[in-house]
C-alpha cells in the first residue's frame, strides 16, 4: 500500500491477487480446526449431558408451534430413554455435522449427537422455536393471547376494561 511506484489500480489488482489465493495447507487447517472443534464437543459431552439429560427427557414441548425435525429428535431421545443409536432422527443438524456424526469405523457418535441436541435445543427455546407447554416464559405466543373465540364474543367487555373504546373500530 504504501509503495509510491505503483498507482491505485495496480495496488488494487495486487490486494485482489493476494485476497483470492488461498493455500490449502490454509484451507486444510480450517477443516482440521473444524474437526477439532467436533473432538472437543464430544469431549464435553458428558458433563453436559450430566446436567441437561434429566432436564430434556421431562420437558414437554408444544407439538402445535414447535420445529418439526428438532422435535422430532427430542421425543425420540425421550422416548429411548437417551439410548440413541444411529437410527435417532438427523434432520435437525447441518450437513457437515451429519457428515461427522459417524466416526472414522462408521460407528454412530451418540456423545456428540447428544451435545449437538442440547445446544440445538437451548437455542430453539431461547429463539421460540421449540416452545414448552408448562412454563411463564418459553411458551408459544399464541398461548399468551385472549383465544379467538373468547375475543370475539367479549369484545367490547376487553375493549372497555383496557379503556380502549375510543380505538374499538
Amino acid at each position: 500500500m504504501s509503495n509510491t511506484e505503483l498507482d491505485n489500480q495496480q495496488k488494487v489488482g495486487l490486494i485482489d491477487a493476494a485476497l483470492a489465493t488461498e493455500s490449502p495447507s490454509e484451507a486444510e487447517k480450517a477443516l482440521q480446526n473444524g474437526q477439532d472443534n467436533f473432538d472437543e464437543l464430544e469431549t464435553h459431552s458428558l458433563k453436559l449431558q450430566r446436567r441437561v439429560a434429566a432436564l430434556i427427557r421431562h420437558l414437554h414441548f408444544d407439538k402445535n408451534t414447535s420445529q418439526p425435525a428438532l422435535l422430532k429428535a427430542l421425543e425420540y431421545y425421550q422416548t429411548h430413554d437417551s439410548a440413541l443409536d444411529k437410527n435417532a432422527p438427523v434432520t435437525f443438524l447441518e450437513a457437515k455435522e451429519r457428515a461427522v456424526l459417524n466416526n472414522a469405523a462408521g460407528k454412530f457418535c451418540a456423545p456428540l449427537y447428544k451435545m449437538w441436541l442440547f445446544i440445538k435445543t437451548a437455542q430453539a427455546i431461547k429463539s421460540g422455536a421449540i416452545n414448552l407447554l408448562y412454563s411463564a416464559k418459553y411458551r408459544s405466543l399464541e398461548d399468551y393471547l385472549i383465544p379467538k373465540a373468547d375475543w370475539e364474543t367479549h369484545r367490547e367487555k376487553y375493549l372497555e376494561r383496557a379503556s380502549l373504546t375510543a380505538f374499538a373500530d
